[in-house]
């Protein structure tokens, strides 16, 4: 480890200048209430885990500070994405069936005032859709995903990492749409995105798109000035 600024959780080893962009982003963030958005990208095993797992440490550190992770992975399964993500932030870190995910949502959201009961119960049918329920399209989803995150940013400031997004059109998607709504009023979220540059086309049997690349996601991102980049080796 190498030692940060002081009161500081010290710096991974060899991951100094991506740590230390981080916390200026943080810091930057915090000062004007602005969403800002950083792409972390690197081959496996270039320390992008490495360096969220430190900013998680670091938000811990913070008061009034939230940090929500999501993954992503090349076979989606009921635990992936920012729904889930949300729902652990939410306090409903686990279920055992979609009315239980929905019960527990729409508890805890309602007691702590954060949004409706349908709000909740919408986002239960994000995560885990109950019989009879219709899917969520993805512009639906994401809507409620950004109204539920500047809900949880008007309370404390929040930092968004979204792993693996090479996975993920739909959470590029997302952050696009976040930080186009930002200009209604402060938004202070850092949103984190990791990407794996070398991740390999999925097995035809598997359900699922070949990989973003980076040049794609700065595609994705253009149209909201693009995002901060953090290159890893």
């Amino acid at each position: 480890m190498t030692r940060g600024p002081p009161n500081r959780l010290p710096f991974p080893e060899g991951l100094d200048a991506a740590c230390s962009e981080l916390l200026s982003a943080s810091n930057r963030m915090a000062l004007d209430g602005r969403a800002r958005v950083v792409v972390i990208h690197g081959v496996e095993g270039s320390g992008k885990s490495q360096v969220v797992r430190w900013l998680a440490g670091f938000v811990a550190r913070q008061e009034r500070s939230a940090f929500i992770l999501a993954h992503h992975s090349v076979t989606p399964s009921i635990s992936d994405g920012l729904g889930s993500a949300l729902a652990e932030q939410l306090g409903a870190p686990s279920w055992e069936s979609s009315d239980a995910l929905a019960a527990a949502l729409i508890d805890r959201c309602v007691s702590l005032n954060i949004c409706a009961a349908d709000e909740a119960g919408d986002l239960a049918a994000t995560i885990w859709p109950r019989a009879g329920h219709q899917h969520v399209p993805r512009l639906e989803r994401n809507t409620l995903h950004v109204r539920l995150l500047r809900k949880i940013a008007a309370e404390r400031s929040v930092v968004l990492v979204l792993e693996d997004v090479q996975w993920s059109e739909a959470a590029v998607s997302l952050v696009v749409q976040l930080i186009q709504a930002q200009s209604e009023r402060s938004t202070p979220i850092l949103v984190v995105l990791t990407l794996r540059t070398d991740a390999e086309e999925p097995d035809e049997h598997e359900i699922s798109r070949p990989p973003l690349t980076l040049e794609h996601v700065r595609e994705l991102l253009r149209p909201v000035g693009g995002a901060a980049e953090l290159a890893l080796s």
